[in-house]
């Protein structure tokens, strides 16, 4: 998380002097700006609330094949073991 805000706190400041450009072909220079601004702070947003949902997705996934497994392989009641006579 942090690595992705720090991203967008360095980012961003770098490209306000887009944002808020003024003078000759400042027209074109603040469609950009808007553009990257939007897009990296939509993009950090998307991030902030992915990232851990699909760990917590993908833990949560392991955790549960992981006790399927356990229970396949422990032997039932109703089957015999070695030795013992049905």
């Amino acid at each position: 998380m942090r690595p992705i805000v720090m991203t967008l706190l360095a980012f961003i400041p770098g490209a306000v002097p887009l944002f808020v450009a003024t003078g000759a072909g400042s027209n074109s220079r603040h469609s950009i700006g808007t553009g990257i601004v939007g897009g990296m702070i939509a993009a950090t947003s998307l991030a902030l609330l992915f990232v851990p949902l699909f760990s917590w997705l993908v833990g949560t996934a392991a955790d549960k094949w992981a006790a399927r497994g356990r229970s396949r392989s422990e032997p039932t009641s109703a089957t015999p073991t070695v030795g013992e006579s049905p």
